[in-house]
């Protein structure tokens, strides 16, 4: 189940040691599955981890991997390809037997089973001198663990009684294998049966080791090329003591070079960072230097544009202008025509006359005592008559008298106009050239007045046309 995990194993991993339990359960498994068939669930990992430590990691056995089979590549490895020793275990004391047991029992979560310490001596470094005994690989244990419960009490007494061998009765650590136990080897192999048949070495197998002697002249060759081996091991060792002080003064050597190099970096990187920054600012002021210049070119055309319009609508003004002179020079001819006109002496006017004589008249008739009754005939002299006639005399006087300031005031007016309508002609004939005369080019063009202001309350300029 996920997340969950067994009271047993939580139990085993609280004893501090939980090695002699799974090896337990291990082997229970295997010789169980062994006997009734079947698949192998317990400790898969924990197997494969050990059965590949075991295999080589280079060589021929590798090379094959996509030649050959898995089968065919097991079956033919040697003792001579199985790494019997691994370099990360150095075990000094190895426990062979418990209490009366020849071997060491095992108690598993499941069952209880032997394990035989002195099959594992080779793999643990140590030499296999001979065929091992009877006892030593029987099976003494093997039971479930509720069947048997005297049994598993005498295995517990039996752990009491531990019995441990070290490097002085195991012999030197050399991983060979003598003729004796090849031999025991073989046989059982026969006997057993292996499920695969066996296949050729994948490479050249060296000699095995005959006896435990060996003949003098064989001792001395090896005696020779160990003396030999050790000073090529001298030799290498002054080589690599070499080789190390060459390698400090070159890591030294590198150091400073690459310090150098650092520095020498460092001054280029920050002369490129310069320039950069450089180049950056220079291409910030030709972008703004180009957005200044479409902004000026784009000002050129507007003002391109308006010089067209403005000449085009000089050119519109000039003929209006041009058209309005023309207008003008007619209308000055018209002026100096009524000018010469009004200039001429005014004809004979036969009331002005009669009323210039009435007057004369009227200063004869009337004395400085206003005494004309005397003077003008009545029809009837009598006083009432008398005074009548003296009014209608008086009304008549003051009416001609009324008459004759507002004629003086006129002809007064007449001629204040035409002196004002003679300097204004001069005026225009000082600004406006004859209608012969064309224009100067590009010179001011003066609005000519059209309009005249009343003077004493009489028509002048425009007014005057219909005089």
């Amino acid at each position: 189940m996920l997340n969950f995990v067994d009271y047993a194993v939580v139990i085993i991993f609280l004893g501090g040691n939980p090695v002699p339990t799974l090896l337990a359960d291990t082997y229970y498994a295997i010789h169980s599955r062994h006997g009734k068939g079947g698949a192998i669930r317990c400790c898969l990992p924990l197997l494969l981890r050990w059965f590949m430590s075991l295999l080589p990691v280079s060589g021929p056995f590798v090379d094959a991997q996509s030649t050959r089979k898995w089968t065919q590549r097991v079956m033919s490895l040697t003792s001579y390809d199985i790494r019997w020793q691994s370099y990360r275990m150095d075990v000094r004391n190895v426990i062979m037997s418990c209490g009366e047991f020849r071997n060491v029992p095992l108690v598993g979560t499941k069952g209880c089973i032997n394990y035989n310490p002195v099959l594992s001596l080779r793999q643990l470094g140590f030499v296999f001198k001979g065929e091992p005994l009877e006892a030593e690989v029987a099976e003494s244990v093997y039971f479930e663990k509720q069947s048997d419960p005297g049994r598993l009490e005498q295995i517990g007494r039996a752990w009491k009684s531990i019995g441990v061998k070290d490097g002085s009765v195991l012999g030197k650590k050399f991983a060979i294998a003598m003729p004796d136990y090849t031999d025991w080897v073989k046989k059982r192999v026969e006997t057993l049966l292996l499920p695969y048949d066996r296949m050729e070495p994948l490479q050249e197998q060296p000699p095995l080791v005959l006896a435990e002697s060996v003949p003098a002249e064989h001792y001395k060759q090896a005696l020779m090329e160990n003396r030999r081996l050790r000073e090529k091991e001298q030799d290498t060792q002054m080589e690599l003591y070499k080789a190390k002080a060459d390698r400090l003064n070159l890591a030294h050597q590198l150091r400073g070079v690459q310090g150098e190099d650092a520095s020498r970096l460092r001054s280029k990187k920050r002369s490129y960072e310069e320039m950069e920054s450089m180049l950056d600012a220079e291409h910030r002021e030709c972008l703004r230097l180009q957005r200044a210049e479409a902004s000026y070119q784009k000002k050129i055309r507007d003002l391109e544009k308006q010089l067209r319009d403005k000449d085009i609508q000089l050119k519109k003004e000039v003929n209006l202008r041009q058209a309005s002179e023309n207008h003008l020079g007619g209308e000055v001819v018209e002026l100096r025509r009524q000018l010469k006109e009004k200039i001429t002496p005014l004809p004979e006017c036969s009331e002005c006359a009669l009323l210039i004589d009435q007057c004369q008249y009227l200063k004869t008739l009337i004395p400085g005592d206003r005494r004309i009754a005397d003077q003008r005939p009545h029809r009837y002299s009598t006083r009432l008559n008398h005074q009548r006639n003296m009014d209608q005399v008086q009304a008549e006087l003051a009416e001609m008298r009324a008459n004759m300031a507002q004629f003086m005031h006129m002809m007064q007016g007449v001629a204040q106009g035409q002196e004002e309508l003679r300097a204004l002609v001069q005026r225009q004939e000082a600004v406006i050239p004859p209608a012969n005369q064309a224009l100067p080019e590009g010179g001011p063009i003066n609005e000519p007045a059209t309009a005249a202001v009343p003077i004493n309350n009489f028509a002048v300029g425009d007014e005057l046309r219909g005089i």
